[in-house]
């Protein structure tokens, strides 16, 4: 109201900093609500290539300068609708942020594969970016809660990545690609199995 009201000057740029700052605590506690609240998983049959498609479409929406490609091959698996496209949404935007600070076009590609492994059928979702990669010392500790190299970021979109995927009986992790930028290696279980079982990347050690 201040802000519609009052004439252009100091009122006007204090409510507009006012403002600011409310939608920077909101964006804080919300993350901070979605990382520490008790995840209740909703199991439906999720249809991951239109998920992915959407993900892809709304980040191009509000990102225009980044170029996002989504390619390969998804299949419905069985989940949390909302709390899988809060991960992608979460893989997506970071990589894009990444990208768009260090390079012109910026460009960020969702593949998918379907792989088996460890006796189990995976959706495998590569997120990567042609940003400046991940510096080696941050490699370990990117998925920590409140760690972050952004100085307006939260710390928390990583680690609400990683509590999705391991509810759902899967695995995330991160790399620097050979090329140049980084990728997040998403895997997803295409049937639950209430077994003790290794994720794909312990198999992958084995």
């Amino acid at each position: 109201m201040i802000r519609c009201e009052a004439k252009p000057g100091d009122t006007r740029d204090s409510a507009e900093r006012i403002l600011d700052q409310t939608r920077a605590l909101t964006h804080v506690v919300t993350e901070f609500l979605r990382f520490a609240k008790p995840l209740e998983i909703c199991y439906e049959t999720v249809p991951m290539q239109s998920l992915v498609e959407r993900v892809a479409e709304e980040l191009q929406e509000a990102m225009p300068q980044c170029k996002v490609t989504c390619e390969g091959t998804y299949v419905e698996l069985p989940g949390d609708e909302a709390l899988l496209r809060q991960a992608l949404v979460n893989l997506t935007r970071n990589g894009a942020e990444a990208a768009r600070e260090s390079v012109s076009p910026a460009r960020v590609t969702i593949s998918g594969t379907i792989e088996d492994l460890g006796g189990r059928q995976w959706q495998w979702i590569c997120v990567a970016d042609n940003g400046p990669g991940i510096p080696s010392e941050d490699l370990p500790k990117i998925f920590l809660p409140f760690y972050t190299t952004k100085s307006e970021g939260t710390g928390l979109g990583l680690a609400i990545v990683q509590k999705v995927a391991l509810q759902h009986g899967g695995s995330i992790e991160a790399c620097n690609r050979p090329g140049g930028g980084a990728q997040f290696l998403l895997w997803l279980p295409l049937r639950q199995d209430l077994s003790p079982s290794l994720f794909p990347s312990q198999v992958a050690r084995i």
